[in-house]
């Protein structure tokens, strides 16, 4: 509301001092009002924005959980030392409430990150937790049991590789560490999808772990979307709709784009 309105202060004003002969002159917020308002949509349009992007569909979204939360936090332990106390107090309880709120996150979303080549550094939690973090990746990628003939998209140097050499660990131990290391972290505009697809070949073990964390989803707006679909199709009318048939609209309904 407040980023819809302080654009049209002048207008919103006249609007109110003209209306019914001056009868709503007394509800004209005084400019200090203005300030205040401005400052507080200052604090609060981040959260507008990361509310938006977690929400999304197109991409996958809990590998962003961890980076948007450190970026937050900063946010509000930078707050423009001009703004009136009562803001500063905001934005104060506000970067508590923050941090005592994700204290404690799901492992998955640490793996999450780790598998998104844009946040792969970890740059947004402790050593300590790093490490565990890729313990638990090196744990999962050793009790992956994978056959090299399901990979998808495979190289044609790695089938001549496979021919003529010996049999190998699927996954090798040092995969993470090549994945780390190999290539520069991407550029937040990346797209992650797509750059697993040109990558999974070489990192095929990890990429199995990409296609199951990164496909969590932070938010439960899909589900919400989907149950809202199948309201539209199950109605009173069609109340003898098959289950599997259901399913399948709904399945159409999300797809068409591809």
């Amino acid at each position: 509301m407040l980023k819809s309105i302080i654009p049209h202060q002048e207008a919103f004003e006249m609007d109110l001092f003209h209306r019914e002969e001056g009868k709503y002159r007394h509800l004209i917020p005084p400019n200090r009002m203005w300030i205040l308002a401005t400052q507080l949509l200052d604090i609060l349009d981040p959260f507008l924005y990361i509310t938006e992007i977690l929400a999304m569909q197109e991409y996958p979204t809990a590998s962003l959980i961890l980076p948007t939360i450190k970026r937050l936090i900063n946010k509000l332990t930078t707050i423009n030392p001009l703004y009136h106390p009562a803001i500063q107090e905001i934005g104060k309880k506000i970067h508590d409430e923050l941090i005592s709120r994700t204290a404690e996150l799901p492992q998955d979303l640490f793996l999450a990150a780790l598998l998104d080549p844009r946040f792969k550094k970890l740059e947004m939690i402790s050593d300590t937790e790093r490490r565990r973090t890729l313990c638990r990746a090196q744990n999962e990628m050793s009790a992956l049991n994978v056959d090299p003939s399901l990979m998808n998209q495979v190289k044609e140097s790695d089938r001549h590789s496979r021919f003529w050499n010996e049999p190998t660990q699927i996954c090798e131990n040092d995969e993470i560490l090549r994945f780390l290391n190999d290539s520069p972290q991407c550029a937040v505009e990346t797209n992650v999808l797509d750059w697993w697809k040109e990558n999974q070949s070489k990192y095929s073990c990890l990429a199995i772990l990409a296609r199951r964390y990164l496909s969590i989803p932070s938010t439960s707006t899909p589900s919400e979307c989907n149950w809202s679909t199948a309201g539209d199709v199950l109605t009173k009318k069609r109340s003898l709709i098959k289950s599997h048939r259901l399913n399948q609209i709904l399945f159409l309904n999300k797809n068409m784009h591809i």
